[in-house]
């Protein structure tokens, strides 16, 4: 079941830390500095996208990738 948070009059979906951190594990997303690490951070953040429904965890790393995508230099 998820956990549900109330703010500013509406209900919130909060992330399981444990679920998270796990997922950071597994991908281990940093700041951005060469086009190999770029390609690579495109291509989980497209899986991610691609994936019909997303836990609330894996759509706080996905926009984790899409900051570090853009903010690439």
């Amino acid at each position: 079941m998820q956990n549900m948070i109330k703010e500013g009059g509406k209900m919130t979906l909060t992330i399981n830390p444990q679920v998270y951190g796990q997922l950071l594990a597994e991908f281990q997303p940093q700041v951005i500095t060469t086009e190999m690490e770029n390609e690579r951070a495109i291509k989980i953040a497209e899986n991610l996208s691609n994936q019909r429904f997303l836990t609330p965890e894996e759509e706080q790393l996905l926009d984790l990738l899409i900051t570090l995508i853009e903010t690439e230099h």
